[in-house]
C-alpha cells in the first residue's frame, strides 16, 4: 500500500487496549502502524522524515520489520510476494526483480541476492501504551471495504522450496 492515511491518537476508536501495534520514530516524531490495519496489506510503504521505509508484517508469525526500501541508492516499492520461506513472508519489489527473507532481513533471490538489507528500529507494543505515553503520535488508519480493492497475485500463498530461493 502506498497511499496512506494517518489520524491522531485521539481520533482512533476502533482499537482495543490490547491491540498490537508497531512504533517507528524519527526526529522525535512517532508513527504507529496497528497490526489490525497492516494485516490486510502485509507491506506498508511510507516516507517518514525523509526515510523510505516499508513496514512488513507477517500474519502467520505475527512479526514485523521496518526495512529501508532505499537499496543501492534506488527507492523500491515493496509488496507481499505471496511466497513463504520457513512460514515467514517473502517481500518483493513490485516488479518481482528480487525477493527478501523477512526473518533473515536479506535478499534471497534476484538482483539483491545475499545482500543484507538495512532496517530501522521498530518497537512492538500495545495500543494502550501508545495512548498513555505517545498521545502526539500519528496513526496509520485504513477502513476495510466490503469490496475487494486489493488485487491478489496469482502466487498468493504458494510456498517456495528452499532450493529455488538459493542461487
Amino acid at each position: 500500500m502506498n497511499t496512506l492515511n494517518f489520524k491522531t491518537v485521539q481520533e482512533i476508536n476502533s482499537l482495543s487496549d490490547d491491540s498490537k501495534v508497531a512504533l517507528v520514530s524519527f526526529n522525535n516524531k512517532i508513527r504507529v502502524y496497528p497490526y489490525r490495519y497492516t494485516n490486510e496489506f502485509e507491506i506498508i510503504n511510507d516516507i517518514f522524515e525523509g526515510h523510505y521505509i516499508s513496514i512488513s508484517y507477517c500474519p502467520i508469525t505475527q512479526s514485523a520489520i521496518c526495512f529501508n526500501r532505499k537499496i543501492n541508492d534506488k527507492v523500491y516499492n515493496l509488496i507481499a510476494s505471496g511466497y513463504l520461506f520457513k512460514d515467514n513472508m517473502v517481500p518483493s519489489d513490485q516488479n518481482l526483480n528480487f525477493y527478501i527473507s523477512q526473518m533473515m532481513m536479506k535478499g534471497i533471490k534476484g538482483e539483491i541476492a545475499n545482500k543484507q538489507l538495512d532496517h530501522f528500529n521498530l518497537i512492538e507494543t500495545k495500543w494502550k501504551t501508545v495512548k498513555d505515553y505517545f498521545p502526539n503520535a500519528m496513526v496509520f488508519f485504513h477502513v476495510k471495504s466490503n469490496k475487494n480493492q486489493t488485487k491478489l497475485m496469482k502466487l498468493k500463498n504458494q510456498v517456495l522450496p528452499m532450493e529455488s530461493l538459493i542461487l
